[in-house]
């Protein structure tokens, strides 16, 4: 992948390796849902904090998206990473004060884990084209997983990358409004849409 390809994802380590070159996104999605689960064994007022500021940023930044405004002022993105440390500050704080071997070690992960991949948590406020989760992903491979289950699943590795092909190619269409009937009937008949073709169409917003 170029370096400038942005992928988004629930911590996956083998991501953050050197010889991968493409920049990494943490899923916001993923970590609020870890967050809840830790405040359900031992509920935080940090975590509380943390979760409302990481919806009611990403809900501005819809606002300004939808205003055809597609960055935040200088301002807004010093507020936001300041309330982040500030919340972190006190969360290991908290932690260090109250804890124990049992509900406390995945509370110190965690906060441990936002403040190293800080910026790839947030990149999602520097940047408007890098989403706030990697739900979209999630459910485009839906498919995917779904034939893995199926007896024989994909036979061999060369049906498997037909399949991941075809799937490619329609997924990226939808993405780009383009009727999927269309879409393949252009691809049977050897004129595949290509992405040069796909970039200069109107976006499209539901």
């Amino acid at each position: 992948m170029p370096k400038e390809t942005v992928v988004v994802h629930d911590h996956n380590k083998a991501n953050y390796n050197e010889d991968y070159i493409f920049t990494n996104a943490e899923c916001c999605v993923h970590l609020i849902r870890d967050l809840k689960k830790i405040n359900e064994v031992k509920p935080r007022e940090w975590i509380k904090n943390m979760i409302e500021l990481l919806i009611e940023t990403n809900n501005k930044r819809k606002e300004y998206i939808n205003k055809s405004i597609y960055q935040f002022d200088y301002e807004i993105v010093d507020k936001v990473i300041k309330k982040y440390d500030k919340i972190l500050k006190e969360a290991k704080e908290i932690n260090k004060t109250d804890f124990n071997q049992y509900n406390s070690q995945d509370e110190k992960r965690i906060i441990e884990r936002m403040e190293k991949y800080k910026n790839n948590y947030l990149l999602f406020i520097i940047r408007f084209d890098v989403p706030f989760s990697n739900n979209l992903s999630e459910r485009s491979l839906r498919n995917s997983k779904t034939k893995m289950k199926v007896s024989g699943k994909f036979s061999n590795l060369k049906n498997a990358e037909y399949f991941a092909r075809i799937k490619s190619y329609i997924e990226t269409c939808k993405r780009n409004g383009i009727n999927v009937h269309t879409a393949i009937v252009r691809l049977i008949e050897d004129n595949p849409y290509t992405l040069v073709e796909m970039n200069n169409i109107p976006e499209k917003r539901e």
